[in-house]
């Protein structure tokens, strides 16, 4: 009887404390099942993870099943399935309930549609490059790495493009500014493995989690080819990056001088073709994108006279429409860069 009670409360709350889906589930899933309850191996939970993608209903929900008959038979299976499933039909119910008088009102529906996408846990792509940056600044500060300490360029580091690293010569000496100035201006995915690799991704995940980073994520490294990382993603939303750029506006990212040295460094971004595209001159967005299959984000401090921060995340876009929502970006942070004022005034 202990165990079915252990299975449901443990992923009620599971159920309870993640937002964005299945996928936004998986790393407190696999901090539950296996690290803290051991109902599950590493391999095991990411088998699981693997035929709940190739079955159909919901990852998590199918992750739930398969543990809970594992650990308690039919029984088991039941009750995760219901512990998992259990806090959204509450919460959906007493929403449903409440909101069914006030949906006809114009600016409660402009309300939900601005927070479908703050809160949405998407697939990060390079976004997720601004938490490692941020990490390795604090840990600058707290002198455990130092900022001339050299690192070599090896083969075994190699990864696809984007950026440059990949393509020069091993036993090149870089240092971490060096490497950061690669993966911010350039989104260059060797450099942000070997930094992931220098700060340790516990480090990185629990500094985004210090700074009250909702629905963001570092599980892995780029192009990740270690078996025990297969399945895992990085996940950002429009509220956790939105507050990460807001604190580096204000300087509370590790101090006023890292935040402002990290507002340089995405002032230098390289990617123009969304946020700063209709933009008048240069220096005007402090920003960094992401790509890949059917995904464009772009997020960034626009430093109009009066300066917001704007968060651009989209996916399962149609194959080939990328390139008219980057037109889309660059026009609507054009209206807002009009409607803030415009140009700064001069100091």
């Amino acid at each position: 009887m202990k165990v079915l009670f252990d299975l449901f409360r443990a992923f009620f709350m599971i159920g309870a404390m993640t937002f964005g889906g299945g996928y936004a589930m998986l790393p407190m899933l696999e901090r539950e099942i296996v690290q803290k309850h051991k109902w599950a191996t590493q391999e095991e939970i990411l088998n699981y993870f693997a035929i709940g993608q190739c079955t159909p209903g919901i990852i998590a929900v199918n992750t739930a099943t398969f543990v809970g008959h594992k650990t308690a038979g039919t029984w088991g299976s039941i009750i995760a399935t219901l512990g998992v499933i259990a806090p959204s039909m509450v919460i959906i119910t007493v929403i449903a309930m409440v909101l069914e008088n006030f949906m006809d009102i114009v600016w409660v529906q402009h309300a939900f549609a601005g927070i479908r996408v703050a809160v949405c846990a998407l697939i990060a792509a390079s976004v997720i490059k601004l938490t490692v940056m941020a990490e390795l600044f604090r840990q600058i500060e707290e002198g455990k790495v130092s900022r001339e300490q050299k690192l070599v360029v090896k083969d075994e580091n190699r990864v696809p493009i984007c950026g440059v690293l990949t393509l020069m010569h091993s036993g090149m000496e870089v240092t971490p500014i060096d490497l950061c100035w690669l993966m911010i201006t350039i989104s260059d995915n060797m450099a942000t493995n070997m930094l992931i690799d220098l700060l340790g991704i516990p480090n990185i995940q629990a500094n985004i989690e210090r700074l009250g980073l909702e629905g963001v994520q570092l599980n892995r490294k780029l192009f990740e080819k270690r078996p025990e990382f297969r399945g895992l993603r990085n996940y950002i939303s429009g509220d956790g990056i939105g507050k990460l750029l807001e604190m580096l506006y204000k300087g509370e990212v590790v101090s006023k001088e890292a935040s402002a040295e990290m507002v340089n460094m995405m002032l230098h971004q390289q990617c123009t073709n969304k946020i700063p595209l209709l933009l008048p001159g240069e220096g005007r967005a402090a920003h960094k994108t992401g790509e890949d299959d059917g995904i464009t984000h772009d997020t960034g401090i626009i430093f109009a006279k009066k300066p917001f921060i704007v968060c651009f995340c989209n996916w399962q876009l149609e194959e080939g429409s990328e390139g008219r929502m980057n037109v889309q970006i660059g026009q609507i942070t054009r209206e807002l860069w009009d409607a803030m004022g415009g140009e700064p005034d001069e100091e």
